[in-house]
């Protein structure tokens, strides 16, 4: 730009010297003055909007954006022509970083079902600990959770590049167009040296697709940053048990009802929910068995295409890539707190708290589902042996078989196969032994493996209403009405049974 500006001004002068004139000098002084304005404002508009910034917008939002943009020693990113197709072509611009450090961001991925929900809403964005957080610096980027990442799954990364509507990545990325601002800008702050750091949590992180499209979207997104990944561990033993659970949940619950916290109505086909062996061998075949190993193998990946080292170059103590423990003997929220880097107050703050006897809040309470209960209900309605509301029959279903001292191990049931339970074993020992130590005592966790064997079953339906002993409980008024009933508990014709077990 000095450059350009030297040759203009080289030019003016040769004109004003041919023309010899006062006329000619004036001219030629108020084009000097112009271009000096023209050419040289981008110089002067960064370091304006750096001492003009809000310093304590810490929140990184969708509704929040940096009021001056970043015009001044700046480098365009150019990323794979496949990559920028649909993009849109003002593309984000960043502050060359060779004069500065990369701001640092931290990556909290989950996986699922590993205690997230209590890391967000006890610490990260509680009233107690997120003035905390921001004393210690940190900025969160929100406004880019749950529903954006299945908009961002089912618009864009599931449809490849050709299809992908770039619109919900374009949204994630200006987010982070701006929290990159907000920590370059601190960056030159003279009145505080301390890097801002910035924080993004989300378990949907950890199922993204694991191919070349979605692997070179982040690759872009990422690498202008200095990045710090924090995964939990749960045991696989305890982790797929829980995402069966998950997956089942909308079938059975209602969550987003207080009155009705329990499916009533019969709106389900037959065979609509998958039993746990069907549930596993689908997500594999899918690849989406994301449990804590896989999630780390995904980052890690992620990590050698941004050119990474495995140590954290901003947390002294651990690898960039950093595994803490959901069941830390002193609960997940002090495990991610006092491991985030640079947290020193939060942790001080909440080790504190913890000596003086606070209790966080138990979030996602894992009530008691009762899937096998309810995969016997859905097929005694079908075979018309039931005629009363869903859940008040497996209400019933459960007390009548503690009546008659029948559990549900009795029952036959579907399991994993042999091949399956030596996968599970297997990769249950590879992530303890990375994850933990490999000083493990490989007998005592056969032990448990053998005891938790029954969690990888469900009971199989069908073939319990071929045993005489069990279809026998139903045969009782109060599974009955007088009529049987439609999909939505509607009358739906006179019930036999009613009439046979003389229940007027």
């Amino acid at each position: 730009l000095l450059q350009h500006k030297v040759r203009i001004n080289n030019l003016l002068l040769s004109w004003i010297m041919r023309r010899k004139s006062l006329i000619a000098a004036t001219i030629g002084a108020l084009l000097w003055a112009f271009g000096t304005i023209f050419f040289l404002a981008p110089l002067y508009s960064m370091d304006i909007s750096l001492l003009h910034s809000d310093h304590d917008a810490y929140i990184v939002n969708s509704s929040t954006a940096a009021t001056l943009p970043i015009t001044s020693n700046m480098t365009k990113l150019t990323p794979d022509q496949n990559l920028s197709k649909g993009l849109s072509t003002n593309e984000l611009y960043y502050l060359e970083t060779q004069a500065y450090e990369k701001p640092k961001l931290v990556l909290h991925v989950g996986p699922l079902k590993t205690g997230s929900t209590s890391v967000q809403l006890n610490v990260i964005r509680s009233k107690r600990f997120q003035p905390l957080l921001h004393s210690d610096n940190y900025q969160e980027i929100v406004g880019f959770e749950y529903d954006k990442f299945d908009q961002l799954m089912k618009k864009c990364l599931l449809k490849g590049s050709d299809k992908c509507d770039y619109q919900p990545f374009r949204d994630m990325e200006n987010l982070y167009k701006d929290a990159y601002y907000n920590a370059m800008t601190r960056a030159k702050d003279a009145t505080d040296k301390r890097p801002l750091y910035t924080l993004h949590t989300d378990e949907d992180f950890s199922i993204l697709p694991r191919d070349e499209f979605t692997l070179g979207l982040l690759q872009k997104l990422f690498q202008q940053w200095d990045v710090h990944v924090m995964i939990f561990y749960r045991p696989l033993l305890d982790w797929l048990p829980s995402m069966y659970s998950q997956y089942r949940k909308y079938f059975v619950a209602r969550p987003r009802d207080r009155d009705t916290p329990f499916a009533q109505t019969y709106l389900i086909e037959r065979d609509a929910q998958m039993s746990f062996p069907q549930y596993f061998e689908d997500s594999l075949s899918k690849g989406s068995m994301r449990d804590s190993l896989a999630t780390y193998e995904y980052y890690d990946l992620l990590r050698e295409r941004l050119g990474l080292s495995h140590s954290s170059s901003f947390n002294e103590t651990a690898n960039r890539i950093q595994v803490a423990r959901m069941y830390a003997p002193e609960g997940i929220e002090k495990e991610f707190t006092c491991n985030l880097p640079a947290a020193k107050r939060s942790c001080q703050q909440l080790v504190e708290l913890l000596k003086q006897g606070y209790k966080f809040p138990v979030r996602n309470k894992s009530a008691a589902l009762p899937l096998n209960l309810d995969l016997l209900i859905v097929e005694a309605w079908y075979l018309n042996v039931v005629s009363i509301k869903r859940h008040d029959a497996a209400v019933l279903l459960e007390k009548r078989m503690a009546e008659v001292n029948m559990t549900m191990k009795e029952l036959p049931q579907s399991c994993l196969s042999l091949e399956r339970m030596d996968w599970v074993w297997k990769r249950h020992l590879e992530a303890h032994r990375k994850f933990v130590g490999e000083n493990i005592d490989e007998s005592s966790m056969r032990q448990e493996f053998e005891s938790k064997k029954h969690e990888f079953c469900s009971v199989n339906a069908t073939a319990a209403f071929e045993l005489d002993s069990f279809r026998l409980l139903f045969d009782a008024c109060a599974f009955q009405s007088p009529k049987l009933l439609n999909r939505m508990l509607g009358e739906n014709g006179d019930n036999p049974k009613w009439t046979e077990l003389k229940c007027d």
